[in-house]
């Protein structure tokens, strides 16, 4: 009987893996539950189990999608909800969307990057101590905003300027885009959403894709946005980061998930002000990996699109959810209505100048809302602009593994050691 026991629990446990592996291969466009199920099952027994419970999560994520085709062509998506990795980044917090497997691929890049290129941490673009504003460790912090207007009401689809807080930029470098003393023009500018912490993850980024930047006299340029936190040690590496590579932006309000919106606005606002002459720009977190050379051959072929569309892995629709302990909780009263308009994966998004100048002039009539991506999409709706695919934004980690990352934008939810290694290797070259 203990046999018989024994061969029917191989039996089911090579049915299992044999299922999952079928279901990855079958949804190939889940990129980083792939690689982390492959990746498992690839280890022998123990690792078998564990690709078991990776494909049993991913399976539930996959059951959330409930992916569609887009009849409209329009505004098209792919879901690449992050699992909660205690990360205040721009993660999709969505489900329920509609792809368009017809959306237009990435074409081969014609920019070639240098790959030896690194960040020259003796002569960096720095400001000095006493630009860097020491303010920021005693600067009173800013309430959070709230999405409705009073305790009885939920919040409204549009405002009378009930929305732009009074938030203070304490520490920047306002030279970030500066043309003068030999540095080119500037074409693209970076925000890229961080958090206190995280400092080898903005290092890593400063040593690979960011590089070519070469310190912010590059064609592109780049800033990290972050809020305050109230550890006084942390505030001050911080505060000497900044004034050593003069590449952060910090902004009176706390450092937290639900003031992600906040952060990207700041630096919408930001860069409107400060790198107008930029013809576009990018909002990405600290956990991305950007082919700049494919991104900046999409640029030059997508200018007159993205003058009126915002670029990315965008999505058709996608449902509140109403769980409060989900990590994207949205309340009734927070945001009333069933469905959430189209919008693009917060993970990375691309857009001309003149629609960031849209989207800030626009933002104080549309009321607060916590999830960025969702908030953006709000103000695009409110002035009539659209959202567009493009395949290979949001990518996972697997994709340096094929030919896709010939074709590939972004690769999401990168730690500092693969950000090196994908750029030590080459990755879509």
């Amino acid at each position: 009987m203990n046999k018989q026991r024994q061969h029917l629990l191989l039996a089911l446990t090579a049915f299992v893996a044999m299922t999952t592996v079928a279901l990855v291969l079958r949804f190939r466009s889940d990129e980083s539950h792939r690689f982390s199920i492959v990746r498992s099952l690839s280890k022998g027994g123990a690792g078998l189990v564990r690709g078991v419970r990776a494909g049993r999560h991913w399976l539930s994520h996959v059951r959330s999608k409930l992916i569609s085709p887009d009849e409209e062509g329009n505004i098209t998506s792919e879901n690449m909800i992050n699992a909660g990795k205690g990360s205040i980044n721009g993660t999709d917090a969505h489900n329920n969307v509609n792809q368009n497997p017809s959306a237009s691929a990435a074409s081969n890049a014609t920019w070639t990057r240098n790959s030896s290129a690194q960040v020259n941490v003796s002569k960096p673009n720095t400001i000095t101590q006493d630009q860097s504003k020491a303010a920021v460790g005693e600067a009173e912090v800013k309430p959070d905003p709230v999405s409705v207007p009073a305790p009885t009401t939920n919040r409204p689809l549009t405002c009378q300027n009930c929305f732009w807080p009074n938030y203070t930029v304490l520490l920047d470098n306002p030279r970030i885009c500066d043309e003068s003393s030999g540095s080119k023009p500037v074409l693209m500018i970076v925000m890229i959403t961080s958090t206190v912490e995280a400092i080898d993850r903005r290092q890593a980024i400063r040593e690979t894709w960011a590089s070519i930047t070469k310190n912010n006299t590059g064609e592109v340029r780049h800033v990290f946005l972050l809020g305050v936190t109230p550890d006084k040690e942390a505030t001050e590496r911080l505060r000497k980061e900044g004034a050593l590579y003069g590449d952060i932006l910090i902004a009176d309000f706390r450092d937290v998930y639900t003031n992600l919106t906040l952060k990207t606005m700041v630096g919408l606002r930001w860069i409107t002000a400060n790198c107008g002459q930029a013809r576009f720009f990018m909002k990405t977190d600290q956990d991305m990996y950007i082919f700049m050379d494919h991104l900046l051959a999409l640029l030059n072929r997508e200018e007159t699109t993205l003058k009126t569309n915002l670029g990315g892995s965008c999505f058709q629709t996608g449902r509140p959810w109403r769980d409060p302990k989900t990590k994207y909780y949205a309340s009734v009263r927070s945001y009333p209505q069933s469905t959430y308009p189209g919008f693009c994966s917060g993970t990375g998004y691309v857009g001309h100048m003149d629609l960031a100048r849209k989207i800030v002039a626009a933002s104080p009539g549309i009321p607060f809302f916590h999830l960025e991506d969702v908030y953006v999409s709000l103000v695009l709706r409110h002035l009539g602009l659209r959202l567009r695919r493009y395949e290979g934004f949001a990518t996972g980690p697997g994709v340096c593994k094929t030919s896709r990352a010939k074709t590939a934008y972004t690769i999401h939810e990168v730690s500092p050691e693969y950000m090196r290694k994908f750029w030590t290797e080459k990755c879509g070259q």
